[in-house]
């Protein structure tokens, strides 16, 4: 199992081996493509639910994420993944950045401090920036959550070097830790 992983019963343990001290549930923002992930495997979806009831994980997501999957083109597929998005906790939106009411863009002077602007630049500008969707979410990530699971690379490399102090997954990482090999 990769760093970090956890057994049924045992302390939450993220990637960088944080435990226990966090003072709240451990806090996973779900990128937009995670909840196909999701709503194939109901192994980990039961897991995923069974950890936030105990009080031990909180999934969040972003205001644009409801949006992006009501695009979904197969209906069946956007009914199940809504589903499961709107048991996660969305995060505040007084802090918006990135997108705005109407897709247009947000500056984040007011989102952040000026010591995290800087890396959050990098996340917000070239290819990301451009799909503003995906900055909006890393940003999230960046300002409230504990570790992030997504299979986009580029925001990976990104956040990564952005934000040491946040865990990023990819979704067969946080399967891994969350429920064991396959």
């Amino acid at each position: 199992m990769p760093a970090g992983s956890r057994q049924e019963g045992a302390a939450v343990v993220d990637a960088k081996g944080r435990e226990g001290g966090l003072g709240h549930p451990l806090r996973v923002m779900l990128d937009t493509n995670i909840f196909d992930e999701l709503a194939a495997d109901p192994v980990a979806l039961r897991r995923l639910r069974s950890e936030e009831v105990a009080g031990r994980l909180e999934t969040q997501i972003v205001y644009v994420q409801p949006e992006q999957l009501e695009h979904m083109p197969d209906p069946s597929k956007r009914a199940r993944t809504l589903a499961i998005a709107r048991l996660a906790r969305e995060v505040p939106t007084t802090d918006r950045t990135g997108v705005g009411p109407g897709g247009g863009r947000v500056g984040f002077d007011a989102f952040v401090g000026p010591a995290e602007q800087a890396p959050l630049q990098d996340v917000l500008s070239g290819p990301m920036g451009q799909h503003a969707p995906d900055g909006t979410i890393a940003a999230y990530a960046i300002k409230h959550a504990d570790v992030l699971v997504t299979n986009d690379k580029q925001m990976r490399k990104r956040v990564e070097r952005a934000a040491a102090t946040l865990t990023v997954f990819t979704w067969e990482q946080f399967r891994e830790w969350l429920v064991g090999p396959r």
